[in-house]
């Protein structure tokens, strides 16, 4: 293997892989997020995936970022070492190098961007305590807010008995169907 031409593969690996992040950044492309993970005590209760499903329990080492650096340090080192060392020890001390970044991208993605992110399933919400934020007229849509799992949410709604519900008064969700909840006064609804 020539000089020119080993000089010619650390050029090009630190150039494609540097330019091919700074294009995964900008275009949002190779997101880290694993496959849903449940707990067990999710499947036993729900029947299926829970709403606190953990997100990259199992994140693959050669995902693209992990690829990226490895191409970048590889590319690096192979043109900071010196002209004498020779092609082979090159190639072994930027592969070495480039593996080493990669596993320490893998790392930082699955110990620190994708370990606390969690998957919030629609599950269903019928029986859910809500507040009017936008009044609902009769035969018409308002809005409902309400929080489920930690998180506040709002959705259209309409009332059950196509009665109007003014703003601020307490709905419990009695269905929901394409995004509109159908909603019952409170007092109503325990009576």
């Amino acid at each position: 293997m020539g000089p020119n031409l080993l000089a010619d593969l650390f050029t090009v690996s630190f150039w494609f892989g540097a330019a091919a992040s700074v294009l995964s950044f900008v275009f949002g492309v190779g997101r880290h997020g694993g496959t849903v993970v449940p707990h067990a005590g999710d499947l036993a209760s729900h029947g299926s995936v829970g709403p606190h499903a953990q997100l990259g329990a199992d994140i693959s080492p050669l995902n693209l970022s992990s690829l990226l650096a490895f191409l970048v340090v590889f590319g690096a080192v192979g043109l900071l070492l010196p002209s004498g060392i020779g092609a082979i020890l090159a190639l072994i001390l930027a592969g070495f190098a480039g593996t080493f970044a990669g596993w320490l991208a893998f790392l930082f993605i699955a110990r620190f961007l994708v370990r606390g992110q969690t998957l919030l399933h629609d599950d269903p919400i019928v029986g859910t305590l809500a507040k009017v934020s936008l009044p609902i007229a009769s035969l018409h849509t308002g809005e409902v807010i309400y929080t489920r799992h930690g998180v506040r949410r709002s959705d259209g709604a309409r009332s059950a008995d196509d009665e109007p519900i003014e703003a601020g008064e307490e709905v419990v969700i009695v269905g929901y169907q394409n995004g509109i909840a159908t909603v019952q006064r409170w007092r109503d609804y325990i009576t």
